[in-house]
C-alpha cells in the first residue's frame, strides 16, 4: 500500500510539472503569418557581394538588411527569430519575403546602432531575387 501511494505521488508531481511546460509551448506560425522583417523595422538594404576566389572581383550573393536596435534585442536573439521563421516557412510560401528563397543562409552581425542581417544565396540569380525581396522590406 505504501509503495502504491508513493508511485501515485510521483505521478501527480510529474503531471503537475509536465502540463504547464507543454501548455506554454509556442504554437507554430500561422499559414499566413507575416514575414519576420515586418516585426522589425528595416531601414537600409544593401547588396551582399561575395569575393571571388578565382580571378578578381565580387559577385552578388544576396542582401544586407539593417535593423535598428530595439530594447532587449540582441544579435543572437534576432538571428534566432530569423532562423525560427526560416524553419517555419519550409512548408508555406511567402512570395515577397526574402527568406522564402531556396537555400538562403542567415548571419546577423552587430552594427553600431543596430544589426545587419545578411542573407546569403547560393548563386547570383538567387542573390538578385533575395535583394529584390529585401528591398520590399524597406519602410
Amino acid at each position: 500500500m505504501f509503495k502504491q501511494s508513493k508511485v501515485m505521488a510521483v505521478m501527480a508531481l510529474a503531471l503537475a510539472f509536465g502540463v504547464p511546460a507543454t501548455s506554454m509551448a509556442k504554437a507554430p506560425a500561422a499559414p499566413n503569418a507575416p514575414c519576420v522583417f515586418h516585426a522589425h523595422r528595416v531601414t537600409k538594404v544593401t547588396p551582399y557581394r561575395a569575393q571571388l576566389y578565382v580571378g578578381r572581383g565580387t559577385v552578388l550573393r544576396g542582401a544586407n538588411l539593417f535593423v535598428p536596435a530595439e530594447r532587449g534585442l540582441t544579435a543572437e536573439w534576432l538571428e534566432k527569430q530569423v532562423r525560427s521563421h526560416l524553419a517555419a516557412m519550409e512548408s508555406k510560401g511567402m512570395p515577397n519575403c526574402p527568406l522564402d528563397v531556396a537555400k538562403v543562409q542567415v548571419k546577423v552581425i552587430s552594427g553600431g546602432p543596430g544589426f545587419w542581417v545578411r542573407l546569403i544565396a547560393p548563386d547570383t540569380a538567387t542573390g538578385r531575387e533575395v535583394l529584390r525581396r529585401a528591398e520590399l522590406m524597406l519602410g
